[in-house]
């Protein structure tokens, strides 16, 4: 799984000068601390629209269960995968090294990590999957079947390629949904990698710490 950081637009400024545009008056006017200040106030009660008008863009590659997951958080964002109509996308799976049992406390969650032996098992059973999906497609492919129905015998952990541009405050919601330790940990994983690229930028800092970031 790839997070690439494309763009950026917009910082805390932008979310402060928004928020002030009633009263005429822009972040300039005031100094740092009445500008952080004015940031925490808003993010404590609920005031979430001057957070929607920053943005930022990625490019993320990455198992087609995690992607479903990414793009259930769809408010304020935009997005754009490639597709298996136009390219052959069959070559790239990720795979699991660690397999997890079910939770028992959660319907759609997991536990604990399964014993050495079950996990070989489980991996054995996913590298035949792979295989398996790769030789019946190029065959079908072969045959002269369309790409657009050839990729429907392809599994869940094939790769896919996704433009995603949402607003600040759609990653921060993206973030409280699916950081949260009952979320899956590979979508855990690339959502903090976002989280973590945004924060090396600089230019949210206060606005992610207002919302606990």
């Amino acid at each position: 799984m790839k997070v690439e950081l494309l763009d950026t637009f917009g910082n805390d400024n932008m979310v402060c000068n928004v928020a002030r545009v009633s009263y005429k008056k822009i972040a300039a006017m005031f100094t740092l601390e009445e500008n952080d200040k004015l940031i925490y106030y808003l993010a404590k009660h609920k005031h979430w629209s001057p957070f929607a008008h920053p943005k930022v863009q990625f490019r993320l590659e990455m198992p087609i269960y995690v992607e479903r997951q990414i793009i259930k958080t769809a408010v304020g964002v935009d997005y754009n995968s490639v597709s298996g109509r136009y390219v052959d996308f069959s070559d790239t799976y990720t795979t699991i090294d660690t397999w997890r049992k079910q939770s028992t406390s959660s319907k759609q969650g997991s536990g604990e990590d399964l014993d050495e032996k079950s996990n070989a098992i489980a991996n054995f059973i996913q590298d035949d999957v792979v295989d398996c999906a790769k030789i019946a497609y190029q065959k079908l492919i072969e045959l002269g079947v369309s790409k657009e129905q050839a990729r429907t015998i392809l599994p869940l952990n094939l790769n896919t390629t996704m433009i995603w541009t949402g607003s600040l405050y759609a990653l921060i919601r993206l973030c409280n949904q699916r950081l949260k330790p009952n979320a899956q940990k590979e979508t855990r994983d690339v959502v903090q990698e976002m989280l973590r690229q945004v924060k090396e930028t600089n230019l949210f800092t206060t606005s992610l710490t207002a919302y606990n970031l």
